[in-house]
């Protein structure tokens, strides 16, 4: 007697057993780039505002040879010097975030038409005499001194890096973010449900260093429990952060212990 039960589908498995209901489901979440990163960590190191003064050290060195072979004039040499130390003074002091730097460019050029206005229709020549001091100034530039100034500040950018790698190293993973500290082993915030996000708080930091601030917080974003200052590189490393903390993603109405309110708020 013939079943009136629909037929069930032949197998293309060897036994001639029925296929796992979740093969085809697998076979999507491959196919849709949903694999789970199996063991795949980053590293995060943060730093203090001396690690912008690279540019300096760089610059004493190379200076140098260019002044040892005569490839520039020591006046280019000193400029060059001056306007990098000036930049790293801004990018160490002042944050200017991109709109404060969109305005200043704006503001400059401005500034620079109404120069060349006032000169051309109004014969405004006072603004020619502070060009042409500037212009009558001869600084030479000291390889000798160049090359002490970078040695010295090569052993305090060593202590730098030394100290953050020491004190300030963070883990991200898919299950937990880990904070390690010299003497105190490390701290850990479990996953849970937690944003991170990328801040670039300062436009000479993303030009210096590609820099910038990660913030771990709570699902609901009123809370920071980890705060990353200058991170170097952050531009190259968020797209996998995102990919880490996304192959585990959590519903963010879904309750984590460090929004629990028996949980001491805690920010690092």
């Amino acid at each position: 007697m013939e079943s009136n039960s629909p037929e069930t589908a032949p197998s293309n498995g060897a036994g001639g057993g029925l296929r796992p209901a979740n093969g085809n489901a697998k076979q999507m979440a491959d196919k849709a780039g949903l694999k789970k990163p199996g063991g795949e960590r980053i590293v995060l190191y943060s730093y203090p505002s001396l690690i912008y003064i690279w540019p300096l050290i760089v610059l004493g060195f190379l200076f140098w040879f260019t002044d040892k072979f005569g490839w520039m004039s020591p006046k280019v040499e000193a400029w060059v010097y001056v306007i990098t130390l000036v930049v790293v003074v801004l990018t160490m002091g002042i944050d200017v975030n991109r709109n404060m730097a969109v305005f200043w460019v704006v503001v400059i050029a401005a500034l620079s038409f109404c120069v060349l206005w006032l000169r051309g229709a109004k014969g405004f020549v006072v603004f020619d005499h502070v060009g042409l001091f500037f212009k009558g100034l001869n600084p030479e530039y000291s390889a000798d001194l160049g090359m002490i100034t970078s040695i010295f500040l090569s052993f305090v950018y060593a202590i730098v890096l030394i100290g953050a790698r020491l004190n300030d190293k963070w883990v991200f993973t898919q299950n937990e973010i880990e904070h390690y500290v010299m003497f105190r082993g490390a701290s850990s915030l479990g996953r849970g449900a937690k944003g991170v996000s990328a801040t670039y708080r300062d436009f000479f930091e993303l030009i210096v260093l590609l820099a910038g601030d990660v913030q771990v917080r709570t699902a609901q974003g009123n809370r920071v429990l980890a705060h990353l200052k200058n991170v170097p590189f952050l531009v190259f490393k968020m797209r996998k952060i995102d990919r880490i903390l996304a192959s585990y993603s959590v519903t963010p109405g879904a309750v984590d212990e460090e929004s629990s309110e028996n949980v001491e708020e805690e920010v690092l």
